[in-house]
């Protein structure tokens, strides 16, 4: 059986590109973003004494998510 799952090299390899994404106000993709939490989640368990610091760049990755996906929301139909 496959498995679907990048390996921790790949995760590795998204998380960075992804954080540079985030840090430079890019647009990031759902993938990205979920591949990217689960890894930051699985590094504040890993490293508790990061935590805080682990916490602000989840907290920067939701924020860049969310705009993602608010700039690509199809525009509203304004009825006219």
């Amino acid at each position: 059986m496959l498995n679907k799952e990048p390996d921790y090299k790949t995760q590795a390899s998204i998380l960075m590109a992804t954080m540079e994404k985030v840090d430079k106000n890019e647009k990031i993709s759902i993938d990205e973003y979920e591949t990217s939490h689960r890894l930051l989640d699985a590094l504040s368990t890993i490293k508790p004494e990061k935590a805080a610091e682990i916490h602000k760049r989840i907290t920067a990755l939701e924020k860049a998510y969310l705009a993602s996906k608010i700039t690509t929301a199809p525009p509203m139909h304004t009825g006219q």
